[in-house]
């Protein structure tokens, strides 16, 4: 089969408009085992996404279920985020067969520009409750450290959701990681992680990121320079960083510094109200936080384990 149409450079933005008729037959073309019919672009991402994979097949094997979206989740994510953790049961939103029924009724009639179909985020859902597992001996006995370790879990998920876009190469990756998680690939930061995890290794790459988005998390400021020399001493030692390094570390940087504050300061504040937590946000996360994660080894060995269950050795792109 031919997907010449869909298979474009990603030489600008990918913004191409796709019609349903051809997104489906990418989508029915891969069905790996463990891939869900109703997930549109599931199984595609399954084979020639590793972070995807590697969180799909982390999660089922941690005893996740993938269930259909149910209206408390639809209305109010946010909320459930607790109940999904508890359960392992990991909404998604059956685009797939949404679309299916749009084509049947339309045959060749109607595109994405026409009719966007609602997304599914159960890639950073799922990554959250890995988080939590891996996470889960780490005993967490002070505010300070329960607070730590809830923004360690959401900054694994943000990292999820940007790494899941390095594999990026054409319109149709483009639109089934957009349709599948939080995050919409940039050109500019797609090259940069991959040159970075070419570089510097696949470590490096994630616990910039990763440490990027806890700095975002905590309303605070971005890595110093000296975090960042730390970075790369410990995880890619003997690798010199010359200009080309910096600028592409600068662009990964730019990740969390383009958070929405207003979006972080709104989620956080009611994530720490669901847990019991009173007060003024910013008070609440006042603390030196890489402190007391520098000094909790239970805390460092989650993350290295988070690190290695998304395969470092099948991230690099060919």
């Amino acid at each position: 089969m031919c997907f010449s149409r869909l298979q474009r450079s990603i030489a600008s933005e990918l913004v191409n408009i796709l019609f349903y008729n051809d997104i489906l037959d990418v989508h029915s073309s891969y069905r790996p085992e463990g891939s869900h019919p109703d997930i549109l672009g599931d199984g595609y991402l399954m084979q020639t996404n590793p972070i995807y994979r590697s969180v799909k097949a982390v999660s089922l094997k941690i005893g996740c279920k993938y269930v259909e979206a149910y209206p408390d989740y639809l209305l109010l994510p946010f909320h459930e985020l607790p109940n999904i953790v508890a359960r392992k049961e990991i909404p998604y939103v059956p685009a797939a067969r949404l679309m299916k029924n749009v084509e049947q009724n339309h045959p060749g009639v109607f595109s994405t520009d026409d009719m966007p179909m609602p997304g599914s985020y159960h890639l950073h859902e799922a990554a959250h409750v890995i988080a939590e597992h891996f996470l889960k001996n780490a005993k967490a006995s002070s505010m300070q450290e329960k607070i730590l370790k809830m923004i360690l879990a959401e900054s694994f998920a943000n990292t999820v959701d940007a790494l899941a876009c390095t594999a990026v190469t054409d319109d149709i990756h483009y639109l089934f990681i957009r349709q599948n998680s939080y995050m919409h690939p940039q050109k500019k930061t797609i090259r940069a992680m991959n040159a970075l995890a070419e570089r510097m290794g696949f470590r490096f790459t994630f616990m910039l990121t990763y440490l990027t988005y806890v700095h975002a998390n905590f309303l605070t400021s971005p890595l110093s320079k000296k975090a960042i020399q730390e970075l790369a001493e410990r995880y890619a030692s003997g690798v010199k960083m010359d200009a080309k390094i910096k600028k592409n570390i600068e662009a990964v940087c730019e990740i969390g510094e383009k958070l929405d504050p207003q979006f972080r300061f709104t989620t956080t504040a009611n994530y720490f109200k669901q847990h019991g937590f009173e007060g003024d946000i910013h008070d609440l996360l006042d603390f030196p936080f890489m402190k007391l994660f520098t000094s909790t080894p239970a805390f460092g060995d989650a993350v290295d384990l988070l690190a290695a269950s998304l395969d470092s050795s099948a991230f690099l792109i060919s």
